[in-house]
């Protein structure tokens, strides 16, 4: 190799990565870009027939007929049969989705209400600030789609950050809150209301790690979005679970991550922890959270929280409705559908199991729905790209792509990692070296998306 040369990393398809001097890519001197055909530019734009696949179809929200009136938001709270419930709000709701202890006592608590429960809880959510990536409703709203009738709010943890001075803004964003997701979320085409539960942030744990707060003035902050929270409720009339004081009781009990990651969001005994603490702050009795019938709900309900999350919040949702869904606008309407009918399906599941009725051994998913195929833009001129057929792919192993790399004289190309030898770097998405000359990949296993 000639010293003082910079060298480059590039990649080939079925990922490999190599290296090569920069004299390996000589540039031609005014090069102009190849004038297109007309023909070409035809071809590779074919035009679509209307399709009955399309949301405007498949996830068309149908007639919403006037519900009965929900009983009032206040404790002990009482529940319609098959109501819906969506849990709204921050970190505190969205980790349960990992643990599942809440739901499973609902079903558990409940068996014969029948109750369908879907979480639509966000890390970063504020009563004023709820971030969602460009086009999140392009295709559909999926909070609108699952029509919820009760709303458990769990805000003030975000926006205590803000002290004191937060505090009268934070009361004043939450009433515009109930106000938007009143007007925004009706329970049926009359209108009528949805019913609304607010819920306080819980504490914040000393874990002892010198590089984590001890909790003390969070804790003093928190205490008062917990009593805003409560002034709310009261202005409203509505139902309202006081997590803070319990919450601080048990994790004061002793310094460690014994309930948290971090102090700040819950592990799966934090979960149980808040989930006792809000069962029994909203029915007035503590649940029974253990057992083997109890563990099979739990796990049946984590199953749908996973389930449900590729509805609400999949992980590349940039693909699905935001700057990549250029040409396929069928498939991923059919995939939303199919996923909503899987988590239907687990309801029913959670319902046979809480009233002790027999069922298989897992949710059974064959009637949910079929998948659309979309045609691909394989073939078109402007796609063939490296490939020499319209008809068949067409990839260099890497030995191949090597030999076939023209290299000024004495320089070579060398491969240095592909995903024969590390199966881990399959799909990458992103790649960096560090100060130390270490190449770190990140891979997505799934890509593009997860298929029902």
């Amino acid at each position: 190799m000639t010293v003082g040369k910079r060298w480059l990393v590039f990649l080939s398809l079925g990922f490999a990565v190599f290296a090569a001097s920069e004299q390996a890519f000589p540039q031609k001197e005014n090069a102009k870009p190849a004038a297109k055909k007309e023909d070409d530019k035809k071809s590779s734009k074919p035009v679509k027939e209307a399709s009955p696949n399309t949301a405007e179809v498949v996830l068309k929200t149908p007639p919403r007929p006037k519900k009965d009136a929900l009983p009032a938001s206040k404790l002990p709270l009482e529940f319609s049969k098959h109501e819906r419930i969506a849990l709204v709000g921050n970190s505190t709701g969205e980790r349960m989705n990992l643990f599942g202890f809440f739901e499973a006592a609902l079903h558990q608590g409940f068996p014969k209400q029948e109750l369908v429960v879907r979480n639509f809880c966000r890390p970063a959510d504020e009563v004023s600030l709820r971030q969602r990536s460009a086009d999140y409703t392009k295709l559909d709203d999926p909070l609108y789609a699952f029509n919820p009738d009760t709303f458990l709010c769990f805000f003030g943890y975000n926006e205590s950050y803000a002290g004191k001075d937060g505090l009268e803004k934070y009361k004043a964003d939450y009433l515009k809150f109930l106000e938007e997701f009143t007007g925004k979320y009706p329970r049926d085409d009359a209108g009528s209301p949805p019913r609304f539960v607010l819920i306080s942030p819980i504490a914040f744990e000393n874990t002892g790690d010198k590089s984590l707060p001890d909790g003390k003035e969070i804790n003093a902050n928190l205490k008062l979005y917990a009593a805003a929270t409560a002034e709310v409720a009261k202005e409203k009339k509505l139902a309202y679970v006081d997590l803070y004081d319990p919450t601080l009781a048990i994790f004061g009990a002793a310094v460690g991550k014994n309930y948290t990651i971090n102090g700040a969001h819950v592990n799966e005994a934090g979960d149980r922890a808040v989930a006792t603490a809000l069962y029994q702050g909203l029915f007035g009795t503590v649940p029974n959270l253990g057992g083997a019938a109890f563990e099979k709900i739990r796990n049946i309900v984590n199953d749908k929280s996973w389930v449900h999350l590729q509805d609400y919040r999949m992980l590349n949702g940039w693909y699905v409705y935001g700057g990549r869904r250029t040409w396929d606008t069928e498939t991923f309407p059919k995939e939303y559908l199919k996923i909503r009918n899987m988590a239907t399906v687990r309801d029913q599941y959670l319902w046979n199991l809480a009233q002790g009725k027999a069922v298989p051994e897992k949710p059974d998913d064959s009637q949910t729905g079929d998948l659309y195929t979309p045609p691909t833009r394989f073939g078109a001129p402007d796609q063939l790209k490296g490939n020499k057929s319209e008809t068949e792919l067409f990839y260099l192993e890497p030995d191949a792509l090597i030999k076939s790399c023209k290299v000024p004289e004495g320089f070579e190309v060398k491969l240095f990692a592909d995903e024969k030898q590390f199966p881990e770097i399959a799909k990458p998405v992103q790649m960096a070296f560090d100060s130390k000359g270490r190449l770190w990949i990140s891979t997505m296993p799934s890509y593009p998306q997860w298929r029902p």
